[in-house]
């Protein structure tokens, strides 16, 4: 009994494949990894999100010109901070900041 349940499952089990597409773009989510610890090297943002390390460089770089990413020189490594209070950019988020993105992503401990 128990082999002939084991076989249904296998047999109705349906394997979703993954969208071609991200429901967040690349500058999100590595927004997403600086908030969550803003002292990752560039390297481990990289293997976070999936992407290159020049990838990444050429976001954050994207992420200061905006105002929305600052980076803090702290010895050897870079330190990022977030302009919480920045608007977003956006069309459908006019009134939306920052910080209210990142926490709604996040959590309340962002």
């Amino acid at each position: 009994m128990e082999q002939q349940q084991h076989q249904h499952q296998q047999r109705h089990h349906v394997s979703t494949p993954r969208p071609a597409w991200q429901l967040l773009s690349l500058q999100a989510l590595v927004l997403l990894c600086i908030a969550r610890r803003p002292n990752l090297r560039v390297r481990d943002i990289a293997a976070h999100v999936g992407v290159t390390e020049r990838t990444v460089t050429r976001i954050i770089t994207e992420l200061e010109d905006a105002g929305m990413v600052y980076r803090v020189r702290i010895g050897r490594c870079n330190h990022y901070l977030i302009d919480i209070e920045q608007c977003l950019d956006d069309r459908l988020a006019v009134d939306q900041t920052l910080g209210e993105f990142i926490r709604l992503l996040v959590g309340a401990a962002a």
